[in-house]
């Protein structure tokens, strides 16, 4: 049923392409079919959420981030790395249909809940990839965009880039999300009782093999301190706090079913922002603010991964910092797990 609601959900999407609005020869043809998908995916979703799905633009986004991945080499490759926990080819085969998605909405309706809190963006995430698969992915996206004039910040600024080095990644990560050194879902900052998973746990609970599925809150920028609205009686969260105070927000009230961005989560996020706004990247902390990952943390160092985008230094950086450190440049994003 959700491979068939998908499956609707995208020619119904296409109906209403240019292409076709083009040729009014088909247009009898065209509305008499729409009206029948119409009958159909009404009878599979209930309307409340139906009309979730048409207002934020699921269907069409969840498609164009799997595009864009696609796009930027992410799934190049039949082989499995050495030490990887899954081939590109695995996670790419193993993709969520939107069907699927909008299926796990349906059977928990505490989700929705959030949408009314501002999480509207539905994100994919090639949860089964590593850091590092990711970055080789960013970093040939962001060199298409600054070749073509286009990589810019969100305040328009376009951006220089440091062609040798376009995503600089800690050395840390290299096989940590397969050796054990990055765990996830960490319940508190401490290196002897954290609380986390390893990726190996997290992937073989997981409802989408290889993948996550999240809602993202559909902000451009994280909020620097003092400038959160308040959306469905949530107040967003702001810059200028630690990693540990993040994760002691994350529990207060108004935040229910939330959690930390991953660096995998962030990374995807940085090449969907970077496909739907045609070169605008993620999180330059010289326009937003750079983003604390607390949903991982590397527990022999006691840091916890942050991302940004680095206007001086012209490149994405995807690093860590400690537990306890505080920039009034640096917050955080939260997502709620649909799978």
């Amino acid at each position: 049923m959700a491979e068939a609601l998908g499956e609707l959900l995208t020619l119904q999407r296409k109906l209403h392409s240019p292409a076709i609005a083009e040729h009014p020869d088909v247009e009898d043809a065209r509305r008499l079919l729409q009206e029948k998908i119409e009958q159909a995916v009404t009878r599979i979703v209930p309307q409340h959420l139906l009309s979730m799905e048409r207002t934020h633009g699921w269907s069409a986004s969840f498609a164009k981030s799997l595009e864009a991945y696609e796009r930027f080499g992410l799934f190049t490759g039949d082989e499995k790395a050495e030490n990887a926990l899954m081939s590109p080819k695995e996670v790419r085969n193993a993709a969520p249909s939107i069907g699927s998605v909008i299926d796990a909405l349906k059977a928990h309706p505490e989700l929705l809940a959030k949408v009314e809190q501002g999480f509207t963006k539905v994100h994919p995430v090639p949860f089964g990839l590593s850091p590092t698969a990711l970055k080789e992915a960013m970093g040939k996206a962001i060199a298409q965009y600054h070749g073509a004039g286009k990589l810019r910040s969100s305040d328009g600024t376009k951006l220089k880039l440091d062609a040798r080095e376009p995503v600089w990644m800690w050395d840390g990560y290299k096989d940590a999300d397969t050796n054990g050194s990055l765990v996830y879902s960490p319940e508190r900052f401490d290196p002897q009782n954290h609380g986390g998973k390893t990726k190996k746990e997290i992937l073989a609970a997981s409802q989408f093999p290889g993948w996550q599925v999240l809602l993202l809150e559909n902000m451009r920028d994280i909020p620097r301190e003092g400038n959160g609205q308040v959306v469905g009686g949530r107040k967003q969260i702001e810059a200028n706090h630690t990693p540990h105070e993040y994760l002691e927000l994350l529990r207060a009230e108004g935040h229910a079913l939330e959690q930390g961005l991953t660096p995998e989560a962030w990374q995807a996020l940085f090449l969907t922002r970077l496909a739907e706004t045609d070169g605008e990247v993620l999180d330059d902390y010289s326009s937003g603010a750079a983003c604390y990952c607390t949903g991982a943390y590397f527990p022999a160092s006691g840091d916890v991964p942050d991302a940004c985008w680095r206007r001086g230094g012209g490149q994405a950086r995807v690093g860590r910092s400690g537990a306890r450190c505080r920039f009034s440049v640096v917050g955080s994003r939260a997502g709620v797990r649909v799978s």
